[in-house]
C-alpha cells in the first residue's frame, strides 16, 4: 500500500508531463505486438492496464459506455461459465480471452486523456510503429528461411506454413503471421496516403515488398482474399478521381492474378482447392477445404441444437468434437475449433452472445463512418473478414492484436463525436 501511495502521488505530481509520455510509450510498446516473443505477448496489455489506473485514480473519469460496449463479448463469455460443465476448460479460454476486458478498460480509464494527449498525432506514430515491426517481423523470418536453405521448398506449401511457427520466440501459426502481414500492408497504404515526401514513400514500398512477398509465399487463402479485398476498398474511398480509382483497382487485381499464378506455394494450394471442392470427404487426412467443410458442418449442426445460449465456453470444444466422432477420425485427433469466428460465438453463447457481438462490431463501424475515417474502417472490414475463417479472439496472437487496435481506433472516434455531444443525438443527426 506504501508503495502504491507513493507512486499515486508521484504519478500526480508529474502527470501533466509525464502521465502523457507513459502512455505514449506504452502504446508504441504494443504496436510492436508482432516482434513481442510469444511467453510475454500480454505483458504490454498488463503494462498500459497498470497506468490506466493511476491516470484513473488522479483523475477520476471513467467511459461506462465506451467500456459495456467494447467488453460485451467477454461480458458474454463470463456469462456462459454458469451453465457450463467444462470448467476448468472455460476458465482457460477466458484467459486466453482476458484481453476483450482489459484493454477497454484500459481505454475507458484513459477517458481524461484526451485533455493533454494529441491522439491524432499519436495514432500517425503508432502506425508507423506498427508497419516497421510487420517489417521487421518478414525481414526475420525471410532471412531465417534464407539461412536453412528453405528456398528450395517453394513449391511446398506446407513447408511455409509450419516453417513460420519454428522460428525463435516470434514464431506464429501461418494464419497469425499472415494477420500480421496483410494488416502491415493496409498499414503501408495509409502511410502512402499521407502528404509525405517522395523519398518516404519510396523507402515505404521498399518495405512492402518482403512484407509482400512472405504474404503471398503462406498462400493463407482466407486472409489474402481479406487483404487484397480491404486494400482495394480503402483505394477506391481515398482516391477521388475514377480514372485513378480503375487504374488503382486493375493493378491490386493484376498483382493477386501473378501472385496467383507465379507463386508456388499459393498455386498449388490454389489448385488444391478446386480438386478439394468437389472431392468427398474420407477417413484420411483431409486436405485443409475439406477439413473446413466437415468443421462447418458440425459447427452449423451443433449451433442449431443449442442456439439461444449455446454450450457455454467449456463445452463448445467438447460438443465439435462429439460431432467430429461421426464425421471423421482425422478431426477427432486434431481437436479443430470452428474456425469461424461468428459460429464460434454462436457455439459458446448462442444468439445471446451472437447479438451482443454484433452490437459491438456495428456501434463500432458506426463510429469510424461517422468519424469519416477510411483507414479504421477499412481495419475492421479486415477484421470482419478474417473471423469468418478464423476464431481470432480464442488464441492470444489474435485476440490481443484485435482488441488493442479496434480499442485504440474506436477511443479515438469515440473522443471526437461523442464527447462533444450525446451518443443518441450524435446517431439521430448522422
Amino acid at each position: 500500500m506504501f508503495i502504491f501511495s507513493y507512486l499515486s502521488k508521484f504519478w500526480k505530481k508529474k502527470k501533466r508531463l509525464k502521465s502523457s509520455d507513459f502512455i505514449k510509450y506504452a502504446l508504441y510498446f504494443l504496436a510492436t505486438f508482432p516482434l513481442i516473443p510469444n511467453k510475454i505477448k500480454g505483458l504490454p496489455v498488463a503494462f498500459i492496464f497498470i497506468i490506466a489506473v493511476f491516470s484513473f485514480v488522479n483523475n477520476k473519469s471513467f467511459n461506462w459506455k465506451f467500456f459495456l460496449i467494447n467488453s460485451g463479448v467477454f461480458i458474454s463469455y463470463i456469462f456462459s461459465l454458469l451453465y457450463t460443465s467444462n470448467l476448468n476448460y472455460g476458465l482457460k479460454k477466458i484467459e486466453t480471452s482476458l484481453s476483450l476486458l482489459i484493454v477497454p478498460l484500459t481505454f475507458a480509464l484513459l477517458y481524461n486523456c484526451k485533455f493533454y494527449v494529441n491522439w491524432s498525432k499519436l495514432l500517425k506514430q503508432i502506425i508507423v510503429v506498427f508497419f516497421n515491426s510487420v517489417f521487421l517481423f518478414s525481414l526475420i523470418i525471410l532471412t531465417y528461411l534464407i539461412y536453412i536453405g528453405g528456398f528450395l521448398y517453394l513449391d511446398d506449401p506446407n513447408f511455409f506454413r509450419h516453417f513460420t511457427q519454428e522460428i525463435p520466440y516470434i514464431g506464429q501459426h501461418s494464419i497469425y503471421a499472415s494477420i500480421f502481414l496483410g494488416l502491415g500492408l493496409l498499414f503501408s497504404i495509409n502511410l502512402l496516403n499521407a502528404k509525405t515526401c517522395r523519398s518516404f514513400k519510396i523507402h515505404i514500398i521498399f518495405k512492402t515488398l518482403p512484407i509482400s512477398l512472405l504474404l503471398i509465399s503462406l498462400a493463407s487463402k482466407g486472409i489474402l482474399l481479406a487483404t487484397f479485398v480491404s486494400i482495394s476498398f480503402y483505394c477506391f474511398l481515398i482516391i477521388e478521381n475514377l480514372r485513378s480509382r480503375l487504374l488503382t483497382l486493375l493493378l491490386i487485381c493484376g498483382v493477386l492474378t501473378l501472385s496467383i499464378n507465379y507463386s508456388p506455394s499459393l498455386s498449388k494450394r490454389i489448385n488444391l482447392l478446386k480438386l478439394s471442392i468437389y472431392s468427398p470427404s474420407s477417413q484420411g487426412i483431409l486436405s485443409s477445404t475439406q477439413v473446413r467443410k466437415a468443421i462447418y458442418n458440425c459447427s452449423i449442426e451443433s449451433a442449431m441444437d443449442s442456439w439461444f445460449f449455446g454450450y457455454g465456453i467449456g463445452d463448445a470444444n467438447d460438443t465439435l468434437i462429439h460431432c467430429y466422432k461421426k464425421n471423421s477420425s482425422y478431426l477427432v485427433e486434431s481437436k479443430p475449433n470452428s474456425h469461424n469466428q461468428y459460429l464460434g460465438i454462436l457455439l459458446i453463447s448462442g444468439l445471446f452472445g451472437f447479438f451482443i457481438m454484433l452490437y459491438f462490431l456495428f456501434f463500432n463501424l458506426r463510429l469510424f463512418i461517422i468519424d469519416k475515417n477510411y483507414f479504421f474502417l477499412t481495419i475492421l472490414l479486415f477484421y470482419l473478414m478474417v473471423m469468418f475463417f478464423e476464431n481470432i479472439l480464442e488464441r492470444q496472437s489474435g485476440v490481443v492484436l484485435f482488441s488493442f487496435l479496434i480499442n485504440l481506433f474506436s477511443f479515438k472516434a469515440f473522443k471526437v463525436n461523442f464527447i462533444k455531444r450525446p451518443l443518441l443525438k450524435c446517431l439521430d443527426k448522422s
